[in-house]
Protein backbone atom coordinates (compact mmCIF):
# COMPACT_ATOMS: atom_id res chain seq x y z
CA UNK A 1 0.00 0.00 0.00
CA UNK A 2 1.35 3.40 -1.00
CA UNK A 3 2.32 5.76 1.80
CA UNK A 4 0.22 8.85 2.40
CA UNK A 5 1.52 11.93 0.64
CA UNK A 6 3.54 14.31 2.78
CA UNK A 7 2.35 17.67 4.03
CA UNK A 8 4.14 20.88 3.08
CA UNK A 9 5.43 21.12 6.67
CA UNK A 10 6.94 17.62 6.44
CA UNK A 11 8.56 18.45 3.11
CA UNK A 12 9.92 21.69 4.53
CA UNK A 13 11.55 19.79 7.39
CA UNK A 14 12.92 17.22 4.96
CA UNK A 15 14.57 19.95 2.86
CA UNK A 16 16.11 21.67 5.89
CA UNK A 17 17.49 18.37 7.18
CA UNK A 18 18.87 17.28 3.79
CA UNK A 19 20.76 20.52 3.14
CA UNK A 20 21.79 21.49 6.67
CA UNK A 21 25.46 20.47 6.31
CA UNK A 22 26.17 22.15 2.96
CA UNK A 23 28.89 24.82 3.50
CA UNK A 24 28.43 28.43 2.43
CA UNK A 25 30.29 28.91 -0.88
CA UNK A 26 33.17 31.34 -1.04
CA UNK A 27 33.10 34.34 -3.38
CA UNK A 28 35.28 32.55 -5.95
CA UNK A 29 32.89 29.56 -5.85
CA UNK A 30 29.79 31.59 -6.56
CA UNK A 31 29.48 32.07 -10.33
CA UNK A 32 29.53 29.48 -13.10
CA UNK A 33 28.30 31.32 -16.17
CA UNK A 34 30.88 33.21 -18.22
CA UNK A 35 28.08 34.76 -20.24
CA UNK A 36 26.91 36.86 -17.33
CA UNK A 37 28.04 40.48 -17.57
CA UNK A 38 30.16 42.05 -14.83
CA UNK A 39 27.25 43.95 -13.35
CA UNK A 40 25.24 40.74 -13.10
CA UNK A 41 28.13 39.02 -11.34
CA UNK A 42 28.41 41.91 -8.89
CA UNK A 43 24.67 41.76 -8.11
CA UNK A 44 24.85 38.06 -7.30
CA UNK A 45 28.06 38.35 -5.29
CA UNK A 46 26.79 41.39 -3.41
CA UNK A 47 23.54 39.66 -2.44
CA UNK A 48 24.88 36.20 -1.71
CA UNK A 49 28.52 36.17 -0.63
CA UNK A 50 28.76 35.16 3.02
CA UNK A 51 25.00 35.03 3.48
CA UNK A 52 23.12 32.01 4.74
CA UNK A 53 20.36 30.78 2.46
CA UNK A 54 17.88 31.16 5.32
CA UNK A 55 18.58 34.93 5.43
CA UNK A 56 17.65 35.68 1.82
CA UNK A 57 14.51 37.87 1.77
CA UNK A 58 11.40 36.78 -0.08
CA UNK A 59 11.33 39.82 -2.37
CA UNK A 60 14.89 39.10 -3.52
CA UNK A 61 14.02 35.49 -4.36
CA UNK A 62 10.85 36.55 -6.18
CA UNK A 63 12.62 39.19 -8.25
CA UNK A 64 16.06 37.67 -8.76
CA UNK A 65 15.29 33.94 -9.09
CA UNK A 66 17.07 33.80 -12.46
CA UNK A 67 20.43 34.17 -10.70
CA UNK A 68 20.18 30.44 -9.95
CA UNK A 69 20.96 29.74 -13.61
CA UNK A 70 24.37 31.39 -13.15
CA UNK A 71 25.41 29.79 -9.88
CA UNK A 72 28.24 27.31 -9.59
CA UNK A 73 27.42 23.75 -8.56
CA UNK A 74 28.55 24.55 -5.00
CA UNK A 75 26.41 27.69 -4.79
CA UNK A 76 23.38 26.03 -6.40
CA UNK A 77 23.52 23.20 -3.87
CA UNK A 78 23.77 25.64 -0.98
CA UNK A 79 21.14 28.21 -2.05
CA UNK A 80 18.50 25.94 -3.60
CA UNK A 81 16.76 25.39 -0.20
CA UNK A 82 16.13 29.15 0.02
CA UNK A 83 13.76 29.24 -2.92
CA UNK A 84 12.20 25.85 -2.17
CA UNK A 85 11.42 26.96 1.40
CA UNK A 86 10.15 30.35 0.21
CA UNK A 87 7.70 28.56 -2.08
CA UNK A 88 6.57 26.26 0.72
CA UNK A 89 6.15 29.11 3.20
CA UNK A 90 4.00 30.95 0.66
CA UNK A 91 2.30 27.85 -0.68
CA UNK A 92 -0.91 28.49 -2.55
CA UNK A 93 -2.56 26.79 -5.51
CA UNK A 94 -2.32 30.04 -7.49
CA UNK A 95 1.14 31.06 -6.29
CA UNK A 96 3.33 32.52 -9.00
CA UNK A 97 6.39 31.75 -6.89
CA UNK A 98 5.53 28.04 -6.63
CA UNK A 99 5.14 27.85 -10.41
CA UNK A 100 8.40 29.75 -10.88
CA UNK A 101 10.32 27.39 -8.60
CA UNK A 102 9.04 24.26 -10.36
CA UNK A 103 9.93 25.88 -13.67
CA UNK A 104 13.37 26.79 -12.36
CA UNK A 105 14.33 23.30 -11.24
CA UNK A 106 12.96 21.36 -14.20
CA UNK A 107 15.40 20.34 -16.92
CA UNK A 108 15.08 21.62 -20.47
CA UNK A 109 12.72 19.30 -22.32
CA UNK A 110 14.37 20.18 -25.59
CA UNK A 111 17.79 19.25 -24.25
CA UNK A 112 16.39 15.92 -23.03
CA UNK A 113 14.66 15.22 -26.34
CA UNK A 114 17.60 16.32 -28.47
CA UNK A 115 20.59 15.12 -26.44
CA UNK A 116 19.22 12.81 -23.76
CA UNK A 117 20.16 15.07 -20.84
CA UNK A 118 20.27 18.70 -19.74
CA UNK A 119 23.90 19.62 -19.20
CA UNK A 120 23.03 22.66 -17.09
CA UNK A 121 21.00 20.64 -14.60
CA UNK A 122 23.59 17.86 -14.52
CA UNK A 123 26.25 20.43 -13.67
CA UNK A 124 24.15 22.01 -10.93
CA UNK A 125 23.37 18.72 -9.17
CA UNK A 126 26.93 17.40 -9.36
CA UNK A 127 27.37 17.41 -5.55
CA UNK A 128 23.83 16.47 -4.51
CA UNK A 129 23.41 13.63 -2.03
CA UNK A 130 20.64 10.99 -2.24
CA UNK A 131 18.86 12.76 0.62
CA UNK A 132 18.91 16.04 -1.28
CA UNK A 133 17.52 14.46 -4.46
CA UNK A 134 14.78 12.89 -2.32
CA UNK A 135 13.98 16.26 -0.70
CA UNK A 136 13.56 18.01 -4.05
CA UNK A 137 11.46 15.07 -5.24
CA UNK A 138 9.24 15.46 -2.18
CA UNK A 139 8.77 19.14 -3.04
CA UNK A 140 7.69 18.21 -6.56
CA UNK A 141 5.39 15.54 -5.18
CA UNK A 142 3.30 18.23 -3.50
CA UNK A 143 2.26 19.47 -6.94
CA UNK A 144 0.29 16.29 -7.62
CA UNK A 145 -2.26 17.50 -5.06
CA UNK A 146 -2.70 20.93 -6.67
CA UNK A 147 -5.96 21.65 -8.52
CA UNK A 148 -4.28 23.04 -11.64
CA UNK A 149 -3.60 20.37 -14.23
CA UNK A 150 -0.55 22.14 -15.65
CA UNK A 151 1.21 22.18 -12.25
CA UNK A 152 0.91 18.42 -11.87
CA UNK A 153 2.36 17.84 -15.32
CA UNK A 154 5.08 20.43 -14.89
CA UNK A 155 6.19 18.71 -11.70
CA UNK A 156 5.83 15.25 -13.25
CA UNK A 157 8.13 16.22 -16.12
CA UNK A 158 10.63 17.79 -13.74
CA UNK A 159 10.69 14.65 -11.60
CA UNK A 160 10.73 12.11 -14.42
CA UNK A 161 13.33 13.88 -16.54
CA UNK A 162 15.59 15.39 -13.90
CA UNK A 163 15.07 14.45 -10.25
CA UNK A 164 14.15 10.78 -10.16
CA UNK A 165 17.57 9.65 -8.91
CA UNK A 166 16.80 7.68 -5.73
CA UNK A 167 14.13 5.31 -4.49
CA UNK A 168 11.48 7.32 -2.66
CA UNK A 169 7.71 7.45 -2.01
CA UNK A 170 7.49 10.14 -4.70
CA UNK A 171 8.87 7.74 -7.29
CA UNK A 172 5.86 5.48 -6.73
CA UNK A 173 3.39 8.39 -6.77
CA UNK A 174 4.72 9.87 -9.98
CA UNK A 175 4.84 6.42 -11.58
CA UNK A 176 1.18 5.93 -10.68
CA UNK A 177 0.31 9.34 -12.12
CA UNK A 178 2.33 8.59 -15.27
CA UNK A 179 0.53 5.26 -15.71
CA UNK A 180 -2.92 6.73 -15.10
CA UNK A 181 -2.43 9.36 -17.80
CA UNK A 182 -1.64 6.59 -20.30
CA UNK A 183 -4.41 4.14 -19.47
CA UNK A 184 -7.70 5.95 -19.94
CA UNK A 185 -11.00 4.44 -21.07
CA UNK A 186 -13.86 6.70 -22.08
CA UNK A 187 -17.32 6.12 -20.62
CA UNK A 188 -19.93 4.58 -22.87
CA UNK A 189 -21.90 7.81 -23.20
CA UNK A 190 -20.58 11.35 -23.72
CA UNK A 191 -19.90 13.48 -20.66
CA UNK A 192 -22.30 16.21 -21.68
CA UNK A 193 -24.71 18.30 -19.66
CA UNK A 194 -27.71 16.32 -20.94
CA UNK A 195 -26.06 12.94 -21.37
CA UNK A 196 -26.76 11.79 -17.83
CA UNK A 197 -30.53 12.45 -18.00
CA UNK A 198 -32.61 9.32 -17.49
CA UNK A 199 -35.13 10.16 -20.17
CA UNK A 200 -33.59 12.56 -22.70
CA UNK A 201 -35.88 13.98 -25.37
CA UNK A 202 -35.59 12.85 -28.98
CA UNK A 203 -33.22 15.68 -29.96
CA UNK A 204 -30.79 14.98 -27.14
CA UNK A 205 -31.03 11.23 -27.67
CA UNK A 206 -30.22 11.82 -31.35
CA UNK A 207 -27.20 13.90 -30.43
CA UNK A 208 -25.89 11.21 -28.08
CA UNK A 209 -26.37 8.50 -30.71
CA UNK A 210 -24.54 10.63 -33.29
CA UNK A 211 -21.60 11.20 -30.93
CA UNK A 212 -21.30 7.51 -30.10
CA UNK A 213 -21.42 6.55 -33.79
CA UNK A 214 -18.72 9.11 -34.60
CA UNK A 215 -16.54 7.87 -31.75
CA UNK A 216 -16.76 4.34 -33.17
CA UNK A 217 -16.00 5.56 -36.70
CA UNK A 218 -12.92 7.47 -35.56
CA UNK A 219 -11.70 4.48 -33.55
CA UNK A 220 -12.06 2.16 -36.55
CA UNK A 221 -10.59 4.63 -39.05
CA UNK A 222 -7.44 5.23 -36.99
CA UNK A 223 -7.07 1.74 -35.53
CA UNK A 224 -4.21 0.92 -37.88
CA UNK A 225 -2.54 4.33 -37.96
CA UNK A 226 1.15 3.69 -37.27
CA UNK A 227 2.92 5.10 -34.25
CA UNK A 228 5.73 7.34 -35.62
CA UNK A 229 8.37 6.24 -33.14
CA UNK A 230 9.69 7.84 -29.96
CA UNK A 231 12.13 10.10 -31.79
CA UNK A 232 9.80 11.20 -34.59
CA UNK A 233 7.13 13.05 -32.63
CA UNK A 234 8.61 16.53 -32.33
CA UNK A 235 7.82 18.69 -35.34
CA UNK A 236 9.37 21.97 -34.25
CA UNK A 237 12.65 23.25 -32.87
CA UNK A 238 11.01 26.13 -31.01
CA UNK A 239 12.69 25.15 -27.76
CA UNK A 240 10.95 23.43 -24.85
CA UNK A 241 7.23 23.54 -25.64
CA UNK A 242 7.29 21.20 -28.68
CA UNK A 243 9.62 18.82 -26.84
CA UNK A 244 7.24 18.71 -23.86
CA UNK A 245 4.54 17.11 -25.99
CA UNK A 246 6.98 14.82 -27.74
CA UNK A 247 8.28 13.51 -24.41
CA UNK A 248 4.84 13.29 -22.77
CA UNK A 249 3.45 11.29 -25.69
CA UNK A 250 6.35 8.87 -26.07
CA UNK A 251 4.98 5.35 -26.21
CA UNK A 252 1.39 6.48 -25.54
CA UNK A 253 -1.41 4.81 -27.46
CA UNK A 254 -3.78 7.50 -28.70
CA UNK A 255 -6.71 5.31 -27.65
CA UNK A 256 -5.49 5.36 -24.02
CA UNK A 257 -4.43 9.01 -23.69
CA UNK A 258 -6.16 10.60 -20.69
CA UNK A 259 -7.98 13.90 -21.36
CA UNK A 260 -5.72 15.47 -18.71
CA UNK A 261 -2.68 14.44 -20.74
CA UNK A 262 -4.23 16.06 -23.79
CA UNK A 263 -5.05 19.17 -21.75
CA UNK A 264 -1.47 19.48 -20.55
CA UNK A 265 -0.40 19.34 -24.19
CA UNK A 266 -3.22 21.38 -25.69
CA UNK A 267 -0.86 23.09 -28.15
CA UNK A 268 0.68 19.83 -29.34
CA UNK A 269 -1.33 19.68 -32.57
CA UNK A 270 0.67 22.72 -33.69
CA UNK A 271 4.03 21.27 -32.66
CA UNK A 272 3.89 17.54 -33.37
CA UNK A 273 5.50 16.18 -36.51
CA UNK A 274 3.04 15.43 -39.37
CA UNK A 275 3.27 11.75 -38.42
CA UNK A 276 2.66 12.59 -34.77
CA UNK A 277 -0.23 14.87 -35.71
CA UNK A 278 -1.85 12.07 -37.70
CA UNK A 279 -1.42 9.55 -34.89
CA UNK A 280 -2.68 11.70 -31.98
CA UNK A 281 -5.39 13.70 -33.75
CA UNK A 282 -8.07 11.02 -33.07
CA UNK A 283 -7.37 11.32 -29.34
CA UNK A 284 -8.25 15.01 -29.44
CA UNK A 285 -11.28 14.43 -31.69
CA UNK A 286 -12.59 11.79 -29.31
CA UNK A 287 -12.04 13.97 -26.23
CA UNK A 288 -13.93 16.82 -27.89
CA UNK A 289 -16.79 14.58 -29.00
CA UNK A 290 -17.17 12.88 -25.64
CA UNK A 291 -17.55 16.15 -23.77
CA UNK A 292 -14.06 16.53 -22.35
CA UNK A 293 -13.35 19.81 -24.15
CA UNK A 294 -12.74 21.59 -20.85
CA UNK A 295 -10.07 19.00 -20.11
CA UNK A 296 -8.38 18.83 -23.52
CA UNK A 297 -8.76 22.48 -24.63
CA UNK A 298 -6.84 21.60 -27.79
CA UNK A 299 -9.28 23.02 -30.36
CA UNK A 300 -8.77 20.35 -33.04
CA UNK A 301 -11.21 22.29 -35.26
CA UNK A 302 -8.63 25.04 -35.63
CA UNK A 303 -5.88 22.60 -36.61
CA UNK A 304 -8.14 21.06 -39.26
CA UNK A 305 -9.42 24.33 -40.75
CA UNK A 306 -6.44 26.68 -40.46
CA UNK A 307 -5.23 27.50 -43.95
CA UNK A 308 -8.43 26.24 -45.54
CA UNK A 309 -10.69 29.07 -44.37
CA UNK A 310 -10.41 32.84 -44.10
CA UNK A 311 -7.60 33.83 -41.72
CA UNK A 312 -8.38 35.59 -38.48
CA UNK A 313 -7.56 39.30 -38.50
CA UNK A 314 -6.59 40.58 -35.06
CA UNK A 315 -8.08 43.95 -34.21
CA UNK A 316 -8.35 46.23 -31.24
CA UNK A 317 -10.99 48.91 -30.92
CA UNK A 318 -9.87 52.49 -30.31
CA UNK A 319 -12.44 52.87 -27.53
CA UNK A 320 -11.01 50.09 -25.38
CA UNK A 321 -9.99 51.19 -21.90
CA UNK A 322 -6.42 50.71 -20.72
CA UNK A 323 -7.63 48.16 -18.18
CA UNK A 324 -9.19 46.10 -20.94
CA UNK A 325 -6.03 46.32 -23.03
CA UNK A 326 -3.94 45.22 -20.07
CA UNK A 327 -6.32 42.28 -19.63
CA UNK A 328 -5.93 41.27 -23.27
CA UNK A 329 -2.16 41.57 -23.29
CA UNK A 330 -0.46 42.44 -19.99
CA UNK A 331 1.97 45.32 -20.08
CA UNK A 332 2.04 49.06 -20.58
CA UNK A 333 0.51 49.20 -24.06
CA UNK A 334 -1.41 52.08 -25.58
CA UNK A 335 -4.22 51.46 -28.05
CA UNK A 336 -1.89 52.59 -30.86
CA UNK A 337 0.80 50.17 -29.75
CA UNK A 338 -1.75 47.37 -29.60
CA UNK A 339 -2.97 48.21 -33.11
CA UNK A 340 0.61 48.20 -34.38
CA UNK A 341 1.30 44.87 -32.68
CA UNK A 342 -1.75 43.22 -34.23
CA UNK A 343 -0.91 44.72 -37.63
CA UNK A 344 2.53 43.11 -37.45
CA UNK A 345 0.94 39.81 -36.44
CA UNK A 346 -1.40 39.97 -39.42
CA UNK A 347 1.50 40.86 -41.73
CA UNK A 348 3.58 37.88 -40.54
CA UNK A 349 0.58 35.59 -40.84
CA UNK A 350 -0.22 36.81 -44.35
CA UNK A 351 3.35 36.15 -45.50
CA UNK A 352 2.98 32.42 -44.82
CA UNK A 353 1.20 30.19 -47.31
CA UNK A 354 -0.99 28.53 -44.69
CA UNK A 355 -2.89 26.49 -47.28
CA UNK A 356 0.27 24.89 -48.60
CA UNK A 357 1.44 24.38 -45.04
CA UNK A 358 -1.87 22.74 -44.10
CA UNK A 359 -1.93 20.49 -47.17
CA UNK A 360 1.56 19.25 -46.42
CA UNK A 361 0.54 18.54 -42.83
CA UNK A 362 -2.58 16.63 -43.84
CA UNK A 363 -1.01 14.70 -46.71
CA UNK A 364 -0.52 11.49 -44.70
CA UNK A 365 -4.19 10.87 -43.93
CA UNK A 366 -5.68 7.98 -45.89
CA UNK A 367 -9.21 7.87 -47.27
CA UNK A 368 -10.79 6.21 -44.25
CA UNK A 369 -9.16 8.68 -41.88
CA UNK A 370 -10.25 11.62 -44.02
CA UNK A 371 -13.85 10.45 -44.09
CA UNK A 372 -13.86 10.23 -40.29
CA UNK A 373 -12.40 13.75 -40.08
CA UNK A 374 -15.01 15.06 -42.53
CA UNK A 375 -17.85 13.50 -40.55
CA UNK A 376 -16.41 14.95 -37.34
CA UNK A 377 -16.22 18.43 -38.90
CA UNK A 378 -19.76 18.16 -40.25
CA UNK A 379 -20.94 17.25 -36.77
CA UNK A 380 -19.08 20.19 -35.23
CA UNK A 381 -20.48 22.63 -37.80
CA UNK A 382 -23.98 21.49 -36.92
CA UNK A 383 -23.62 22.12 -33.19
CA UNK A 384 -20.98 24.86 -32.93
CA UNK A 385 -22.15 28.19 -34.33
CA UNK A 386 -18.81 29.85 -33.54
CA UNK A 387 -16.77 27.50 -35.76
CA UNK A 388 -19.45 26.66 -38.33
CA UNK A 389 -18.33 29.10 -41.04
CA UNK A 390 -14.64 28.18 -40.84
CA UNK A 391 -15.49 24.48 -40.84
CA UNK A 392 -17.83 24.80 -43.86
CA UNK A 393 -15.15 26.71 -45.80
CA UNK A 394 -12.51 24.11 -44.96
CA UNK A 395 -14.79 21.24 -45.95
CA UNK A 396 -15.57 22.80 -49.32
CA UNK A 397 -12.10 24.13 -50.13
CA UNK A 398 -10.00 21.17 -48.99
CA UNK A 399 -11.39 18.18 -47.11
CA UNK A 400 -14.12 16.97 -49.47
CA UNK A 401 -12.10 17.66 -52.66
CA UNK A 402 -9.12 15.85 -51.13
CA UNK A 403 -11.04 12.57 -51.34
CA UNK A 404 -10.99 12.75 -55.14
CA UNK A 405 -7.21 12.54 -55.10
CA UNK A 406 -7.21 9.22 -53.24
CA UNK A 407 -8.11 5.70 -54.43
CA UNK A 408 -11.42 4.28 -53.23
Amino acid sequence: MMEESKSSVEVRNQIVEAFKDVPIPKREQMIASEALDKEGIRVIERNLTGKRWSDLPLNFLEQQWTFYYHLSAHAYQYYLPAILIAALDNFDSNSTLVHTVVWLIKPSEWAIYDAGLDGRLEYHVEFFTPEQFAAVGAFLGLMLKQPQNYMAFLAARAFRLGWDRVDSPERARFAEFHSEMRDWTYPEKPYWKYAYMNEPDDEIAGYIAEVIALKVEIAEAFAGTPYPGDDKLCGSIQWDEPAESALDFRGVSWQKAHPRLLAANYVSLSFLSPEGFRFYLPAYLTAELMGFADESNAQPDFSLTHGFSKPVQYEVSADLSFDKIAELLPGSFTVEQMQELFAKQNKRSNEIDWRADGKARMARFNRKERLAIIHYLEHRAKYDDFSANAISEALESYWRPSLEELPN
